[in-house]
């Protein structure tokens, strides 16, 4: 059965690439699940670039409560990679005006022409970046351009008394993140929120090898082409739907909930609920307009110069006419839609017949009906 292109229209640079789509169309699959793997597979210390603790030593940690004495939101300054990978994937070249022209026209539609000087400032500054030597940007140059780059991870108090770790980020030793973390108690349980987010997992292993492993089918595949899990696997892989009970059944008494999407097929997220509090990742991208979070108009998204990639990605991806619906990442539409040689590089791979999407909204549907607090 020839597969049936997504329902929704929308332009994603690397569906017009030719090299993805001879990749997927020619070579046998499991050929491709090595190369794709391998290339996605998370850098360990050497590879990965380096962030402001080992480059100044300024704390990259932000330590806030969220339910107290149970959630804790951490925020992470993250060590800044080289843009060449997310401006071929985003379709950003710098060095010509279709795209300035494109993000220009985008903000123009939407009433925003008041914020052209700060777009020719981004742009400015993404030129920069691109410029840069590689190594010296990933030794720490990247970060002083690019220095908003951040990861968030959630701290859960179990009900026994020990932890819960949901997308673990690095964890330096003699931060003060370091010593707080030990003093609330053993880190028993770590969730991968995401099946793309596992660049922190080598260093996170190293430090928690004794705890228990949560994840997808793309996160232990990248992990084991590492030979980095301790066991071999992952110890419970939440897309299954027997694994996913046995570990709710342990969890449920510990105040936490873990929900997997079966639409999510690209992704691969764990939705948490914990304490009544909701964990996502992965999921939720843009708000409303009236929404006063830093994420929208009103935060300081908006002005200062170190958050300049989301206020380019944001008009370049996420806003009609570039994104249909003002709120989702593009690259969400091409992991559904079986046309696309994006979702042909991840496993499992949606449905060739277009109800992979059909099933993401149901289970986004089922997550809105359930009771939760959000903050």
């Amino acid at each position: 059965m020839a597969a049936k292109k997504l329902h929704v229209n929308y332009d994603f640079p690397m569906n017009d690439q030719w090299m993805p789509w001879i990749m997927t169309k020619f070579m046998p699959e499991f050929l491709l699940k090595k190369i794709v793997i391998g290339f996605q597979a998370p850098v360990g210390k050497g590879g990965r670039p380096l962030d402001i603790w080992e480059t100044e030593k300024r704390g990259p940690y932000e330590i806030n409560e969220v339910e107290k004495d149970k959630v804790w939101m951490v925020s992470y300054v993250n060590g800044v990679g080289s843009p060449k990978p997310m401006a071929g994937f985003i379709g950003a070249d710098p060095t010509g005006d279709v795209v300035y022209n494109k993000i220009q026209d985008t903000m123009k539609l939407r009433g925003r022409e008041s914020e052209k000087p700060r777009l020719d400032r981004d742009w400015q500054i993404w030129k920069q970046l691109l410029s840069m030597d590689e190594a010296e940007g990933l030794s720490g140059g990247y970060n002083k351009l690019a220095a908003s780059n951040q990861l968030f991870m959630s701290v859960v108090k179990l009900n026994s008394g020990g932890l819960l770790l949901y997308s673990p980020v690095i964890i330096h030793e003699g931060t003060p993140l370091d010593t707080w973390i030990r003093s609330l108690g053993t880190v028993e349980y770590v969730i991968i929120g995401s099946g793309y987010h596992t660049n922190h997992l080598p260093e996170t292993l190293k430090r928690f090898p004794d705890a228990v492993y949560i994840g997808s089918i793309m996160a232990e595949l990248k992990l084991n082409y590492l030979q980095i899990l301790p066991r071999g696997a992952l110890d419970y892989n939440f897309m299954d739907d027997a694994s996913l009970s046995q570990i709710n059944s342990i969890l449920e008494p510990e105040g936490v909930q873990i929900h997997y999407n079966k639409g999510d097929t690209g992704c691969q997220s764990a939705f948490v609920i914990a304490h009544n509090t909701a964990l996502e990742q992965d999921m939720i991208y843009g708000h409303h307009d009236t929404c006063a979070c830093p994420y929208c108009k009103d935060g300081e998204l908006e002005t200062e110069d170190k958050y300049f990639t989301w206020r380019i990605l944001r008009y370049l991806m996420m806003t009609s006419p570039n994104s249909p619906t003002d709120y989702l990442m593009l690259h969400r539409y091409a992991l559904m839609d079986p046309c696309s040689p994006m979702s042909q590089m991840t496993w499992p791979r949606p449905n060739p017949d277009g109800s992979t999407c059909a099933i993401f909204a149901d289970g986004l549907r089922n997550i809105c009906g359930w009771t939760i607090t959000i903050k």
